[in-house]
């Protein structure tokens, strides 16, 4: 008979098998495409990594991410799981440079936070408020968008995106 043990968190979170990104973009819905379509400009996929270039032709490199259409999330919404951000249909004309920012923030989050606190933390909290009117001014949103910003300062000059 096999012993059950207490784990913490972070023991939980190393033991749990983690999905590959393919697997990811199926689960969550994206369309894994190489590209996505922004109101601004256009997101390049790479492999770990995302290029933004804006119709002005500015180019900022997102690390980690990639960007995809989601055809089973809320249509007029978007999210960021595992640095896959996935934008819901009726979203996707909206979606622009200050959308990719606050999801890139919350990716921050999880890089930071581990997924077991992202999700119990921002995750949840975030999918229960969306329909708030309040919802951008929750504190995990505001982290969110300053985190984003943050990484925009440091590695672009402020002013310059």
């Amino acid at each position: 008979m096999k012993k059950l043990e207490k784990l913490t968190l972070n023991e939980l979170e190393n033991s749990t098998q983690v999905l590959l990104p393919n697997e990811v973009t199926s689960l969550c819905g994206g369309t894994g495409t190489d590209y996505y379509q922004m109101a601004d400009g256009v997101f390049i996929n790479y492999d770990g990594y995302g290029v933004y270039v804006g119709n002005d032709g500015q180019q900022y490199v997102f690390d980690g991410v990639n960007v995809n259409g989601c055809t089973v999330c809320v249509p007029d919404a978007a999210y960021q799981f595992n640095g896959e951000i996935n934008v819901g249909s009726d979203w996707g004309s909206n979606f622009d440079f200050n959308s990719l920012k606050h999801e890139y923030g919350h990716y921050l989050q999880q890089e930071s936070m581990g997924t077991l606190d992202y999700l119990n933390n921002v995750a949840w909290p975030s999918i229960n408020s969306v329909n708030d009117p309040d919802h951008s001014s929750q504190s995990y949103e505001e982290d969110a968008t300053q985190r984003g910003d943050a990484y925009m300062n440091q590695y672009y000059s402020a002013g310059s995106y």
